[in-house]
């Protein structure tokens, strides 16, 4: 039976939308002639649909065809963040590189060793610091490499299963959304664009592998690599099945979803088994970031806030913010969050049973997110890098839904609105990148989105000192010791500015509750040391130093203050130890050892 024009016009409109069987059940078709109109439509057989006619998918050939656009997603993604590029490190850069490059851990593979976890990423900036040193460009660059490559594989997969209406709109809306500038701009974020490209170059290995066993090897392969390269990568082992579910044929292909499965819980065993990941985790939130309230959240609260925040931010990426802490105003808020995701969710399920493929892309949202979504305490509510994958799926589930619009006579007013809405998204982006030029603009665009966050006052702290206006910085730090009074380096750092003020009382009781609070804030004890020091207290001010030296036992400073320290309570060998300890941790220090050369002379120490 031959189709009739109206018959195939139907179909080319929904076949992005419903599955054949349902097509078929609506034109009154046998399910087999509908496949075969749709196969016959894609350039790559129906790998889309799981079956093998026999024909090797060949990426070279769709790459080649598909060039220009390829060649116009890499520009507009470089032109969106090519204003991100000059920007310093920022927030964690400074104590994950800076730091480690300063003490010179970032030039040890041993960096890498420190962070099973993570090492893919780990050794990743090891390459990049080798090559190019502390070049926050260089680093930033590798992160708009793998966007790019991320929004390529996004294009190739919807081109693959036969979304070529959706494949532009979608891969274009995902290269310039502003959600992902924490994920690409600030480098920190890397690790959810460098996992996130890893993970969909497996996908779309997985579906060319439909027809060719290499291609399935390369899938695994590279998921194995996203698995090292972040711990909250694990879930994502459930779109494969998804996928089966969604385009395939579940029964007939389950044994090429075990790896998958196989390697995700063997990483999960890792990671809560041998690292304790969970307990470590919370314990560091907890000591280094004072998050409070419990190992858990109340999931009733924390699923429907994060859910309907990070759809709000999808389509009105208006309170962009480095830390989000205002997520709820009272039980109305409450309520409406509670229903927009009980909207989302029965939105996913009635796709599930008429339109499985647009399913499959919803899914990818909570999969992704999973990590985050759990009541134990082990990440934010809602963080904006948490949302890179999320991004790729909803935008890409929103074009095909729409797609049938570019099809019909108002096709050009559709392409108007959709230009008109990525251009914005490019703007709210290029405007983003700016907040992370430096930490000073980082925390001043943060505090007009999170003003209740004790750790957005505690960094204008940090930025009024950087200014010079330490009476500012104190009423900065009082007002994040006012909102969290456990906020050990709240009383640090408002301890260190009192100290610049010269009230050494005030400043030695805010060192003493850092202290007391975090025994790990060596600075403090370091700071203690030598208001003590500076009251010929000697022994008090070694009590101090060697408490600190527990905590950074290779620190040469800590070291070049304990030699002086010994000199005052006149007890030359072990003065004379700790000075050559502190040049023999960092021998290139020209600044330290003319410091001990110069206490030497004072004290007639022979050089």
């Amino acid at each position: 039976m031959s189709l009739s024009k109206k018959q195939r016009k139907f179909i080319r409109r929904q076949s992005g939308l419903m599955a054949p069987e349902a097509i078929a059940v609506r034109l009154g078709l046998r399910t087999q002639e509908v496949s075969d109109y749709i196969t016959s439509r894609r350039p790559f057989g129906d790998a889309a649909t799981g079956g093998n006619t026999g024909n090797q998918l060949s990426i070279g050939a769709l790459i080649r065809s598909r060039w220009p656009v390829l060649l116009f997603l890499a520009v507009l993604t470089g032109a969106v963040f090519a204003n991100g590029l000059p920007a310093g490190f920022v927030s964690d850069d400074i104590f994950y590189l800076v730091d480690n490059a300063k003490n010179g851990s970032l030039e040890s593979f041993q960096f890498v060793l420190n962070t099973p976890l993570t090492a893919g990423k780990a050794i990743l900036n090891f390459g990049v610091y080798h090559l190019f040193g502390l070049n926050p460009a260089a680093f930033r660059t590798v992160n708009i490499l793998f966007h790019m490559f991320s929004v390529w594989c996004l294009y190739l997969i919807l081109t693959v299963t036969g979304y070529t209406s959706a494949a532009l709109v979608a891969a274009a809306l995902f290269a310039v959304h502003p959600l992902i500038v924490e994920s690409v701009t600030w480098i920190g974020g890397g690790g959810y664009a460098q996992f996130g490209f890893i993970f969909l170059f497996s996908l779309l290995s997985y579906i060319l592998g439909t027809s060719s066993g290499s291609w399935r090897k390369v899938s695994v392969i590279s998921y194995l690599v996203m698995l090292i390269t972040s711990e909250k990568s694990v879930p994502l082992f459930l779109i494969f099945p998804l996928y089966e579910f969604a385009f395939g044929n579940l029964k007939r292909n389950w044994k090429r979803l075990v790896p998958y499965t196989v390697l995700s819980v063997f990483w999960l065993f890792l990671i809560f088994g041998v690292f304790r990941y969970g307990q470590s985790r919370i314990s560091s939130l907890q000591s280094n970031y004072y998050m409070q309230g419990g190992q858990y959240y109340n999931p009733l609260l924390q699923i429907p806030t994060a859910v309907s925040w990070y759809l709000q931010l999808l389509f009105w990426p208006d309170r962009l913010s480095f830390y989000h802490t205002d997520l709820l105003h009272g039980p109305w808020d409450i309520a409406l969050r509670a229903i927009i995701t009980m909207a989302a969710i029965g939105a996913a399920g009635y796709c599930a049973i008429r339109y499985r493929r647009v399913f499959f892309w919803l899914a990818l949202m909570p999969v992704s997110l999973s990590p985050s979504l759990t009541p134990l305490r082990i990440a934010w509510v809602v963080a904006e890098r948490y949302a890179y994958l999320t991004v790729a799926a909803i935008m890409t589930a929103g074009a095909i839904i729409l797609a049938p619009l570019y099809a019909k006579r108002f096709r050009y007013g559709a392409y108007l609105a959709t230009a008109a809405w990525i251009l914005a998204l490019a703007t709210r982006t290029v405007i983003r990148n700016n907040d992370f030029r430096t930490p000073d603009a980082l925390w001043i665009a943060t505090a007009k989105t999170a003003p209740s966050d004790p750790k957005t006052h505690n960094n204008l702290g940090d930025v009024y000192m950087r200014r010079g206006d330490i009476n500012q910085a104190i009423a900065e730090f009082s007002r994040a010791i006012e909102l969290n009074p456990f906020y050990a380096d709240a009383y640090h750092n408002r301890g260190l500015s009192y100290l610049k003020a010269g009230k050494t009382e005030e400043a030695e009781r805010d060192l003493s509750e850092a202290v007391r609070l975090n025994p790990n804030i060596w600075q403090s004890k370091q700071l203690l040391a030598s208001i003590q020091f500076g009251r010929g207290d000697y022994q008090e001010a070694l009590n101090q130093i060697s408490s600190a030296l527990t905590t950074v036992p290779a620190n040469p400073d800590l070291y070049a203050n304990l030699g002086l320290i010994y000199l005052k309570l006149e007890d030359r060998d072990k003065a004379d130890a700790a000075f050559d300890q502190a040049i023999r941790l960092d021998p290139d220090n020209t600044q330290i050892r003319s410091y001990i050369d110069k206490v030497r002379q004072e004290n007639s120490q022979t050089p």
